[in-house]
């Protein structure tokens, strides 16, 4: 992957993750923000609820106390008469109580101007608070499932409670749902739920699940479960549980944390919870209202595509940044990678040019010191490895004819010696050692010849070659004479045609199948293959290999088997193997050997295609 690529991805990469980041939080932030501004919704309903239950307790109280005060001696005189009834619905008609009923030293109730039906019910608890006196309104339920807000006065008769007024006023009738500012609101009168205003939400569907919310042990069970994944979801505070233990009869005025929330016809609702207690921390109901999260999902929606614009942008300009940082970064390193790429290659001539400042200018200036120090070097290695081997050919070549110039002046001695004393058998004499000259000439020309065609071998005549055809033909000229060589060809079909010289090719080809077969003296098999790679490395080339069953070659034979005059066969000249690296070299191509002694021997030759 190119480094603008990279650059593209990694700016590209930081930028989502900053936006991404930056979405998270913002979204994090805006929901906290409503949670608190819908925390201030339910502070303000507390503060409504709170205001309106001082409120009605103090009327009720002073309302009761009124009614005491002014009437008491009406109502004993009425009490002892057995007639209350009549007195009562004329008091009752004069006050704005919604309940005002009257009760004996016994608990009964002897009269009620709001529910004549009371009359003889027993009210043992209004009886035991009247003997308390207790001087502040309560909170009780009903019959019917009603709140009301009630206070209780005795009424005495020398020491002792004669009766006792009760007057109270409902609590949703008084209620006053246009300054709470929620979308829905419902009073849990116990177990009942009536709605006190709804603006038209369904709110049927979901009854059930506020009913259950709105009572202590269900919040404990929501807590713990809250698996319901239908039309109703569920999100339970901790703190309602923490705060109905603590307080009286509604939650405290401390900020409440994870407002509970529930989904209403695919819209989101936070609601807001308080709990109603009696004096002895019994929960008598509860008020939920219901504050829509609509604004809230609209402003993030919003900021959501405003980012992603923003994200979309941000990308387009980190390419159009990368590609001008391209032009003075990545440019002159693409450069510098080619460069190198052209280096390794083996073209120590080739120079890298730049116009890059900085750095990247010394570093260009530094690998292209370095290749002119290789190419020198190299220089130095060649010229001192052409004289070593040029040392070696002519010790070698003073060797080899140093061997037939002996017995050519071996020869010409007696010849001479034989005609200075007219032996008689100088005919003789002379055939012998004419014989042994032309013998030793003719291994001197071939001395030189073979010398000849590796010093002066001309450069290959490349043209389109087929390996195979090479082959056939090679091969055609041992099919007689080797009976007890078994030859072997796996040749590749539809093989890629090359560019090379047909007669060098084949030159090289005759001195490898010469060679195996004088290695196989007792008989063997010679394998001869073309094989075609698809893989990366040899996908270019094609591969012949020559695998023979002889005696093979040790490690030190095979470091030197290309080596001119180099041989380890009796009458070889040792330039065979060192031809054949020559032509194989020329063509571009390279070979690979492997033997082992008493197994045999396998030539591996990489040659490209055209």
């Amino acid at each position: 992957m190119k480094l603008r690529t990279n650059i593209i991805i990694v700016y590209g990469t930081i930028f989502l993750f900053l936006m991404g980041s930056v979405i998270i939080a913002a979204n994090f932030l805006i929901d906290d923000s409503f949670e608190n501004i819908h925390q201030r919704d339910v502070e303000n309903l507390r503060n409504i609820i709170d205001s309106s239950y001082k409120e009605l307790g103090k009327r009720a109280k002073n309302e009761v106390t009124r009614i005491t005060k002014s009437s008491s001696a009406e109502i004993v005189h009425a009490l002892s008469m057995g007639d209350i009834r009549d007195i009562w619905r004329q008091i009752g008609s004069g006050t704005t109580l919604d309940i005002l009923e009257l009760g004996d030293s016994n608990g009964m109730i002897v009269s009620s101007a709001h529910d004549p039906a009371r009359f003889g019910i027993t009210d043992k608890e209004s009886l035991r608070i009247a003997k308390r006196r207790t001087k502040e309104p309560i909170l009780r339920i009903r019959s019917g499932n009603k709140l009301v807000i009630e206070y209780i006065n005795p009424i005495p008769d020398k020491g002792e409670i004669l009766a006792y007024v009760i007057g109270g006023y409902y609590l949703k009738e008084q209620l006053r749902p246009s300054v709470v500012g929620a979308d829905f609101m419902l009073l849990m009168q116990g177990n009942v739920p009536s709605v006190i205003y709804d603006n038209g939400i369904h709110i049927d569907s979901v009854k059930d699940k506020l009913v259950k919310l709105s009572q202590p042990h269900e919040i404990t069970e929501q807590i713990k479960e809250n698996k319901d994944q239908t039309q109703t979801k569920l999100k339970v505070s901790k703190s309602i549980i923490r705060q109905i233990r603590k307080h009286k009869w509604f939650k405290p005025k401390e900020k409440q944390i994870d407002l509970p929330r529930i989904i209403i016809d695919k819209k989101e609702y936070t609601l807001g919870i308080i709990p109603l207690m009696s004096n002895n921390d019994r929960q008598l109901g509860a008020i939920i209202a219901a504050f829509s999260n609509k604004q809230s999902y609209g402003i993030q929606m919003t900021l959501i595509r405003s980012l992603i614009g923003v994200a979309i942008s941000g990308i387009v300009a980190a390419y159009i940044a990368s590609y001008f940082i391209s032009k003075n970064v990545t440019k002159p390193i693409e450069k510098l990678v080619d460069g190198l790429e052209i280096i390794s290659k083996g073209d120590l001539d080739h120079r890298i040019e730049t116009n890059a400042q900085g750095e990247i200018k010394f570093l260009v200036d530094s690998i292209n010191n370095m290749t002119a120090s290789l190419k020198e070097n190299r220089e130095r290695a060649l010229s001192a490895e052409r004289i070593a081997v040029w040392q070696d050919v002519a010790r070698i070549m003073a060797h080899e004819i140093k061997n037939p110039l002996w017995p050519i002046q071996s020869s010409i001695r007696s010849l001479k010696r034989a005609h200075q004393t007219n032996r008689e058998t100088f005919d003789e004499i002379f055939d012998e050692c004419t014989n042994t000259i032309i013998e030793e000439v003719d291994i001197l020309r071939k001395i030189v010849d073979e010398f000849s065609q590796f010093a002066r071998m001309p450069k290959p005549q490349l043209s389109e070659t087929d390996l195979n055809e090479i082959l056939k033909d090679t091969l055609n000229l041992y099919t007689n004479g080797h009976d007890n060589i078994e030859i072997k060809t796996n040749l590749s079909e539809n093989i890629p045609r090359i560019m090379g010289d047909k007669e060098q090719l084949s030159r090289a080809f005759i001195n490898i199948i010469t060679n195996a077969v004088q290695a196989m003296p007792e008989g063997g098999r010679l394998t001869i293959s073309t094989i075609i790679h698809n893989s990366d490395e040899k996908s270019n080339y094609i591969e012949v290999v020559f695998e023979d069953t002889g005696i093979g070659m040790s490690s030190e034979v095979q470091a030197k088997i290309f080596q001119p005059y180099f041989t380890t066969k009796e009458g070889g000249t040792g330039l065979g193997m060192a031809i054949v690296h020559r032509i194989i070299t020329d063509h571009n191509g390279s070979i690979e050997l492997e033997s082992k002694e008493n197994v045999g021997t396998k030539l591996t030759i990489l040659l490209p295609t055209k």
